[in-house]
């Protein structure tokens, strides 16, 4: 997933306007550079405010997605993510199982997976619409901007945060602390676990989808 991520990431900031600089080579240097640091570590080699919006719209799809579980990094995390597309395909081929490399990953880890998933992308709406809201001279593309990259722990910003309200920046401080422990730990905090069995099953519902 890292290689594909990379990769794609890198071919996608090949035709930003943005990133071109003197020629061909600063191009590729400046596109695989922040392909990389898109996903954790906040550097840039092009002025943020020089981005156009396919450049920001890239960042923040690469920025909600993060490195590997146990880094520092934030995001959803590149298992998470692959677990999503597994889980997909196994819906569309009508598999019971969720296999990759040959190999049955627990339905348990799948339901954290989609959970994270979920959950991640309805606080950055949630708290995205707020902020528009608070904050109604700013364009929804950086407002969105800022709240990826507060939540996915990157460090990117587009210089928005010093001219924020006060509610503003409480806004985002609670994004990167929650985007700092985590969603699941996050999630665990708030709800207690259910330790008894259920002794009631109930019976099945079906509904349509789609």
């Amino acid at each position: 997933m890292t290689l594909i991520i990379m990769a794609l990431s890198f071919l996608l900031f090949l035709f930003s306007d943005s990133l071109k600089g003197q020629g061909l080579f600063h191009l590729i240097n400046n596109a695989f550079f922040q392909a990389i640091s898109a996903r954790t570590a906040g550097f840039y080699t092009v002025p943020t405010s020089l981005f156009d919006e396919f450049t920001e719209i890239v960042l923040m799809l690469f920025m909600s997605i993060g490195a590997a579980p146990g880094s520092t990094a934030g995001g959803i995390k590149v298992t998470t993510l692959a677990l999503i597309f597994v889980f997909i395909r196994s819906v569309l081929k009508g598999d019971d199982d969720y296999i990759i490399f040959k190999r049955r990953i627990p339905y348990d880890i799948v339901k954290k997976a989609l959970v994270i998933f979920i959950v991640f992308f309805a606080l950055i709406a949630l708290l995205s619409l707020v902020l528009m809201l608070q904050e109604n001279y700013l364009r929804p593309v950086t407002v969105v901007f800022e709240v990826i990259s507060a939540f996915a722990t990157v460090g990117l910003s587009l210089d928005i945060t010093p001219d924020l309200s006060l509610a503003g920046k409480i806004y985002i401080i609670i994004a990167m602390i929650t985007g700092r422990i985590g969603i699941l730990t996050m999630l665990i905090l708030m709800v207690t676990p259910i330790t008894t069995k259920k002794k009631v099953k109930y019976p099945e519902g079906r509904v349509l989808v789609g």
